[in-house]
């Protein structure tokens, strides 16, 4: 169910108003209210992979990327697929997660995001499907609407050949095909009591937009939550069998069916010779000779010192910002999502062997406030591990999403956790010029200064920064060297550190 349908369907308009009714202003750093036993859950995954919710391994893709966007404002976090060979296969990933924005922008009112359980929106995308000659893609968009939640899925097929992003009306050729594998999707349907009786007989074409396929070629019919069944029942997934199924599928879904029950390694497209290469540049090695050396960090209540700090990341920019910093003899610390710290192991190598931090910005941006204690241990236990996996040891310090948090969230975690005090807004800028500006204006001592490594724009704006900084005679410290004097305890919030002379 898409996100208007989903508003109207679940109910709850009324108890977000309630809740807007009922709350205050809710400043940026502001505690967010502990949820009840209504906390959403976390969807079942399909069924094969080495982690399921994050799908197949996308080393699969050789050469593929990942794209991020990111709403602070609004709460609002996707994450997506790239290849630069083929640019059309993000960006069909990406109209499909803005037509889930514009929903969602359109569907709450500004006055929500307010109060004290602020709406979120968060689309994250799972491999599902590997050819040389199809791609597939499964997007999981989770709403919270300010009292409720659930999830929505969507599975994109890539032809490789034709550059063109298909749906599920895409794999079969006849009107009848698809006619006759809606009426074996309403007859699965049908066998489960909880589903509703509208739906069981005769479902929507818009509900079928998530077909992925098991290792023993059957068709998995996922349907979003509180779209064919009440929110009490668990994810309803029609599986549809083989010797029905064949008969049924075009050329084009054999492919896709192929591609998901045996998925093979897929070797890069020859780059395209027109406009159509990736935005995204390729992430730099910085050289050994740029790696700055161990260095006695300073006591940040005599020296002016300032913590610059990155969210989201690392992108394919982050090699090359390893290198700015580098030049300048400075230390950061990087917040990093789970997929992307799997994605790029090498770069989180790099940085920690510089001398720069790394913390836990769990697995997939998901607001911890928003979830059940078990949920949010995992979102943080799984990007643990990924950064140990990386570096060799677990991240030092937390920084919750949108950095909502409260005393249920800090319970949660082992190490102090990190907000900040200095906000560049470089995910609303994307303006290079901006960013610099935003920094050199509001930064002072012992700020705790946050931007995004996942946007080459905030990576172009750090020569401007870093000169402009170290000329008024600042130096640049992880926060965990910031907060030395404070001696930081675990679950504790901190938003800057001392002011020194």
């Amino acid at each position: 169910m898409r996100t208007s349908q989903r508003a109207a369907h679940w109910g709850i308009v009324g108890a977000l108003v309630a809740a807007l009714t009922a709350g205050c202003s809710l400043s940026p750093h502001a505690s967010l209210p502990v949820p009840g036993d209504g906390a959403p859950s976390i969807p079942a995954p399909i069924d094969h992979g080495t982690d399921p919710d994050a799908g197949l391994d996308a080393k699969l893709l050789k050469g593929v990327d990942r794209g991020s966007r990111s709403d602070e404002d609004r709460n609002i976090y996707a994450s997506w697929y790239t290849l630069p060979t083929e640019p059309e296969f993000g960006q069909g990933q990406e109209r499909a997660i803005q037509s889930e924005i514009d929903a969602y922008v359109k569907d709450i009112p500004s006055s929500a995001f307010g109060g004290v359980a602020p709406p979120e929106l968060n689309t994250t995308s799972a491999l599902t499907g590997a050819s040389d000659r199809v791609l597939g893609v499964r997007q999981t968009t989770y709403t919270f609407m300010g009292a409720s939640g659930g999830s929505a899925y969507r599975t994109l097929w890539y032809d490789r050949e034709n550059r063109k992003t298909m749906s599920t009306r895409d794999l079969f050729d006849t009107d009848g095909d698809w006619e006759a594998f809606r009426a074996l999707t309403a007859q699965q349907l049908s066998a489960n009591a909880e589903v509703f009786d509208e739906e069981a007989t005769d479902p929507a074409e818009r509900l079928l937009d998530s077909v992925n396929f098991d290792s023993a070629g059957n068709a998995l019919v996922e349907f979003d939550d509180y779209s064919v069944a009440p929110g009490s029942v668990s994810p309803v997934i029609a599986k549809i069998a083989t010797d029905d199924l064949l008969p049924l599928l075009s050329p084009r879904g054999l492919a896709v069916r192929a591609a998901g029950m045996d998925p093979a390694p897929v070797a890069p497209a020859p780059k395209t010779t027109d406009a159509g290469t990736s935005s995204r540049p390729a992430s730099p090695e910085p050289s050994a000779s740029a790696v700055p050396q161990r260095r006695k960090a300073p006591d940040c209540r005599k020296a002016k010192c300032i913590a610059l700090t990155f969210d989201d990341g690392p992108g394919p920019a982050t090699g090359r910002l390893l290198s700015t910093l580098a030049s300048h003899d400075a230390r950061a610390t990087f917040f990093v999502v789970g997929p992307n710290a799997r994605r790029y192991p090498h770069v989180l190598k790099q940085a920690a062997a510089a001398g720069h931090e790394i913390g836990n910005h769990t697995w997939s941006h998901r607001s911890l406030a928003s979830l059940s204690p078990e949920e949010g241990r995992r979102e943080l236990a799984r990007t643990d591990d990924a950064v140990s996996a990386a570096t060799g040891s677990a991240p030092t310090l937390t920084r919750p999403p949108y950095g909502a948090t409260n005393p249920q969230v800090n319970r949660l975690v082992h190490t102090p956790v990190v907000l900040w005090d200095v906000d560049t807004l470089d995910w609303k800028h994307r303006n290079a010029d901006t960013v610099a500006r935003a920094a050199l204006r509001d930064a002072h001592p012992g700020a705790i200064v946050l931007m995004h490594d996942i946007h080459p724009t905030s990576v172009a704006a750090m020569p401007r920064i870093l000169d402009g900084l170290a000329a008024r005679g600042y130096q640049f410290v992880t926060v965990s060297e910031l907060l030395a004097s404070s001696r930081p305890q675990a679950q504790v919030t901190y938003s800057h550190g001392p002011a020194g002379k």
